[in-house]
C-alpha cells in the first residue's frame, strides 16, 4: 500500500497545479517522473485520470473523484503531522522513570518536583531503586544511572555530577 501512496500524492499535486512541470517543481521531481507515476496509476487501475494536451491538463470524471478523495487523505496526513510538530504544545502522557535510591534526597528530587509543577498533565511514575531494571522489558522511558554506562545501544547523556 505504501508504494501506492506516492503516485496518488503525485497525481493530486498534478491535478491541483494543472501541469506536470508545476507538480514536478513543487515535489522536487522531474516532469518525466511525475508523468510516469500518473501514467502508472492510470494503467494499474485501467482508467484515464487526466485529459492531456500540449498546453493544459484537465481531470476526467474519474480523475475528479480520485482527486477529491486523495485531497482528503493528504489533508488528514498533514493534520496528523501538524499535531506532532506543534510548537508550545502541552506535554502530556505517562513517563516512567527509574533512578538509584541514593538520589531520593538529592537535587534531582527537587528538579523532578519542579518538572511536575511545570507540566501537570504528565503522569510521572518514578521508581527509586538500586535494582538495574530492564528498560525495554519493564517499560521504562528514562533511567538515571550512577557511574559509567555499560556498552549499550541505548542513548545516554550525562546530566549532573554527584
Amino acid at each position: 500500500m505504501l508504494d501506492q501512496l506516492r503516485p496518488l500524492i503525485i497525481f493530486a499535486k498534478t491535478a491541483q497545479l494543472g501541469s506536470f512541470r508545476a507538480a514536478a517543481n513543487a515535489l522536487n521531481l522531474s516532469p518525466s517522473v511525475v508523468s510516469y507515476h500518473v501514467t502508472q496509476l492510470e494503467k494499474a487501475h485501467n482508467v484515464a485520470l487526466l485529459y492531456r494536451s500540449t498546453r493544459r491538463l484537465s481531470l476526467t470524471d474519474d480523475g475528479k473523484q480520485l482527486f477529491q478523495s486523495v485531497k482528503k487523505l493528504i489533508e488528514n496526513a498533514e493534520e496528523a503531522l501538524d499535531i506532532l510538530s506543534q510548537e508550545g504544545r502541552v506535554l502530556r502522557g505517562k513517563l516512567n522513570v527509574t533512578a538509584p535510591a541514593v538520589l531520593i534526597r538529592s537535587e534531582l528530587t527537587r528538579k523532578i518536583a519542579s518538572f511536575c509543577q511545570m507540566f501537570p498533565e504528565v503522569a510521572l511514575n518514578i521508581d527509586f531503586t538500586d535494582e538495574r531494571k530492564n528498560l525495554i522489558q519493564d517499560g521504562i522511558d528514562v533511567a538515571i544511572r550512577v557511574g559509567v554506562m555499560d556498552d549499550s545501544n541505548l542513548k545516554s547523556k550525562k546530566i549532573f555530577d554527584v
